[in-house]
């Protein structure tokens, strides 16, 4: 029993307080912190390039817009005005001014030259139309659904069909038949030992018949 008891001690000191054996447990989670710092970085990185706009509107088109979740910019929330608005713009705080009307008849966009982020205004138009969309939808009353299939894409089921490929291979088989005729009845008549007069005479008739086939063709 001693001898198993300073074995297991042995054992124990050579493999579990080796180094080898901390690094084999601890590398894993090592890597796991390493990769979750590289994400957080890259997502801090994106939303630092996305360009920041306030928005100028109500309450209701203000909660509406940032609910969409926009990935290309951010809103600024806290601006509600135009006035604080415009001196954000100047200090370089923000990169542009959205402004709304209640009913979405007058839609402008004000955006910095001198930022060094990109314009939104393909983003701000899609999301601003798909609002407008939903905000008509409700003044005709509406529901999300019935909106949804009046403003969806029509379905087309394609089904392509080429009938002159079909002809052109259909005569192309005829003409490659009638080759092989001319080529059998030219064999035999050489096997035979026929007249001269008699081959050519066959022979025009099967190119005359080849002639008339192209013109049919034609």
């Amino acid at each position: 029993m001693t001898k198993i008891l300073t074995v297991a001690k042995i054992v124990f000191k050579n493999r579990v307080l080796s180094p080898a054996y901390y690094w084999m447990i601890l590398s894993p989670l090592l890597l796991l912190l390493v990769a979750a710092g590289l994400s957080w970085y890259m997502v801090k990185q994106t939303a630092h390039n996305q360009p920041t706009i306030a928005v100028i509107a109500s309450p209701t088109i203000r909660k509406a817009l940032i609910a969409q979740h926009p990935t290309t910019y951010q809103i600024k929330f806290r601006i509600t005005n135009a006035k604080q608005a415009n001196n954000y713009l100047e200090d370089g705080v923000i990169d542009g001014i959205l402004t709304i009307n209640d009913d979405f008849s007058k839609i402008s966009c004000k955006h910095d030259a001198g930022s060094k982020r990109s314009n939104p205004l393909t983003s701000l138009t899609t999301n601003v139309t798909a609002l407008r969309s939903q905000f008509y939808a409700s003044k005709l009353g509406l529901t999300p659904t019935e909106w949804a299939n009046i403003t969806k894409h029509a379905t087309i089921h394609e089904e392509t069909v080429n009938w002159q490929s079909t002809l052109n291979i259909n005569n192309s088989q005829l003409t490659q038949s009638l080759s092989e005729a001319i080529v059998i009845v030219a064999f035999f008549f050489l096997k035979a030992g026929k007249e001269t007069r008699s081959f050519k005479d066959v022979m025009n008739c099967l190119f005359c018949a080849l002639r008339a086939h192209d013109r049919t063709v034609m």
